[in-house]
């Protein structure tokens, strides 16, 4: 089979006053009704491609930097599923006032 895994790391600085944990805080808030968007927040869960491997899922990995004034963001997505067709499914589903998962709920591991 053909892997189309697309992982980005990214490095944020974090304002004073705010932590890795208000951060995650804020993620799970704003993205517990979204569900292609799944956050790993326990440090035994791994952030790998066999998750969003033929899904439409975006998982979303939040990791401590060595200095606590930043964070390092990980977010996974299948290339092709997420990345193009499974988002142009979605978002013709939004425009035309269909259920977001229609047609994508049959998918492995939706």
């Amino acid at each position: 089979p053909i892997f189309r895994g697309m992982m980005s790391t990214i490095y944020c600085d974090l304002d004073q006053n705010i932590t890795v944990n208000d951060i995650n805080r804020c993620l799970k808030s704003f993205y517990s009704n979204h569900s292609f968007v799944k956050l790993i927040d326990d440090n035994k869960d791994r952030a790998d491609f066999f998750k969003v491997q033929n899904t439409n899922n975006c998982y979303i990995k939040l990791f401590k930097h060595y200095d606590e004034s930043k964070v390092i963001v990980v977010s996974l997505i299948d290339n092709l599923l997420k990345g193009a067709s499974g988002q142009a499914v979605q978002c013709m589903n939004i425009m035309f006032n269909y259920d977001e998962s229609l047609g994508l709920d049959n998918l492995t591991g939706v």
